[in-house]
């Protein structure tokens, strides 16, 4: 985040992030511990959700910052351009997450 953005707000994203990485940590030891779930990918999405929306809305907004400065055009291309790169690692992101859950349990 930059330095234009309100200090509440980075502290309500970084918190959040934060209570998120918490809690997600705390349920893989759970998991762990008492084989919770029983490999249920519906643990595994909640967390994915929670992590990869917001993250991908916080990028779509710093991209849609970037291109305010540009004419109509080369805003609807860009737009349109950094749709599709969100959609891509929106996909990759919820992968290696699933991935990496799997890993660690």
């Amino acid at each position: 985040m930059t330095r234009k953005e309100e200090r509440q707000t980075m502290i309500g994203v970084r918190g959040y992030f934060a209570v998120v990485t918490v809690l997600f940590l705390i349920s893989v030891v759970l998991f762990t511990l008492f084989d919770i779930g029983g490999g249920n990918p519906r643990f595994i999405l909640i967390f994915s959700y929670l992590f990869v929306i917001p993250l991908l809305m916080l990028i779509g907004y710093k991209i849609l910052g970037y291109i305010k400065r540009y004419s109509q055009a080369q805003r609807l291309a860009l737009g349109f351009a950094g749709l599709l790169n969100l959609l891509v690692f929106g996909y990759i992101l919820l992968f290696i997450f699933t991935w990496l859950f799997y890993y660690m349990i």
